[in-house]
């Protein structure tokens, strides 16, 4: 689970990156991924992970995320209607948006490291 969680902060990390680089882009419509919807497809993926080995999520094109089992959270727009301008990329929301992603990766990668410690602790028999 953490490590999907990761893969996908990852991801999103990307897509918020590219809303911020392109604020100047004529036309450019932000693109965020839903987390909600993630949560949903972790949570029937989890259900089955019993039968399933571990996959992480890929961004393809900037149009969807896909695992290796075929698990996808498509991008939705973001950005702000009330922005009047050549586009709709509201920075001060992007780069709220990053923090706090950047937040929940690096929350799952420190947990996803103590996990794999335990693990390796285990194996070697230290205390």
């Amino acid at each position: 689970m953490l490590e999907r969680a990761a893969s996908f902060a990852e991801q999103r990390h990307r897509l918020i990156a590219d809303n911020i680089a392109n604020i100047e882009t004529p036309g450019f419509i932000p693109l965020d991924l839903p987390e909600d919807e993630f949560h949903d497809v972790l949570a029937r993926s989890l259900k089955a992970r019993d039968e399933q080995p571990v996959r992480t999520f890929r961004l393809i094109g900037n149009r969807d995320i896909r695992d290796d089992g075929g698990l996808i959270v498509r991008p939705e727009r973001s950005g702000s209607i009330l922005r009047h301008g050549e586009n709709k990329v509201d920075i001060d929301q992007e780069m709220s948006r990053l923090a706090e992603n950047g937040l929940k990766f690096r929350t799952f990668s420190t947990l996803l490291k103590k996990q794999w410690t335990l693990l390796r602790d285990t194996i070697s028999e230290r205390p």
